[in-house]
């Protein structure tokens, strides 16, 4: 039932080594201010279980 996923639209996704990698560089630089994005893509709720039901049948 796809009924309970409706609000879960478009989200960003980040892999957890791209975060941590992304947090180490920047607390090592330090003209970093703001926030960053770290996610290069959005995909919605069925768009990723697709994609993992496809890698992890």
């Amino acid at each position: 039932d796809v009924e309970h996923c409706k609000l879960l639209k478009q989200m960003q996704y980040v892999h957890i080594d791209d975060l941590a990698s992304a947090y180490i560089f920047l607390f090592e630089c330090p003209e970093a201010k703001g926030r960053y994005i770290c996610s290069s893509h959005d995909a919605t709720i069925h768009q990723l279980a697709a994609l993992l039901s496809t890698k992890f049948p």
